[in-house]
Order: C-alpha cells, then sequence, then structure tokens
C-alpha cells in the first residue's frame, strides 16, 4: 500500500483514533517544507533560501526556551513564509534575498 492509500484509509477509518494498534508517523521535513511554501508564496530561488531558513528555525528551536509560548514548529514557519510572501509583493524590485 502507498503513503497516499494508507493515509486515507487511516483517515477514513479512524484506525488510529483510540486504538492501541501502530501508527506510523515521520519527522516533517523542514526544508522541503519551506521550499514548498516559498514557491507558493512566488520565490525563485528556494533552495537557498528554504536551507537557510530551516537552519535558522532548527538552531531557534534547539537554542532557545522550551517554553509554550516559543513556538518553533511548523505553524510559525508557515506564518513567517507567508508574511515574507507578503512583503515580496509589496516590494518587487527588492532582490528575494533581502525581502523583509
Amino acid at each position: 500500500m502507498d503513503l497516499c492509500s494508507t493515509l486515507a484509509f487511516i483517515f477514513s477509518s479512524g484506525s488510529c483514533l483510540g486504538s492501541t494498534e501502530p501508527c506510523a508517523m515521520v519527522v516533517p521535513d523542514i526544508e522541503l517544507i519551506c521550499e514548498i511554501l516559498l514557491v507558493v508564496e512566488g520565490f525563485i530561488d528556494v533552495c537557498l533560501l528554504a536551507s537557510k531558513f530551516s537552519t535558522l528555525y532548527t538552531l531557534c528551536r534547539e537554542l532557545f526556551s522550551k517554553q509554550d509560548h516559543c513556538d518553533w514548529g511548523l505553524h510559525a514557519i508557515k506564518s513567517v513564509l507567508v508574511t515574507a510572501g507578503l512583503l515580496k509583493w509589496r516590494n518587487k524590485n527588492r532582490p528575494e534575498d533581502q525581502t523583509g
């Protein structure tokens, strides 16, 4: 069974909800997620920007406070990249690596 059909089965049948059966999970690939979000926001040179951004957020998560109000997860990443996209569209003449 491929990943898509496995996920479709899990979500449609609810087999992971409240059961003791094992369920496979993976750690999200932050750099790939950043690349996709940057493309969606209209950036061109996404590989370098995604690499820098994922390194920054990984370091922040490891070095800064572990308290609940310090969010270095996917929600925070998406919020920052969407804001970067808005800034990019407002300042179309600026180079991509200087958006902000």
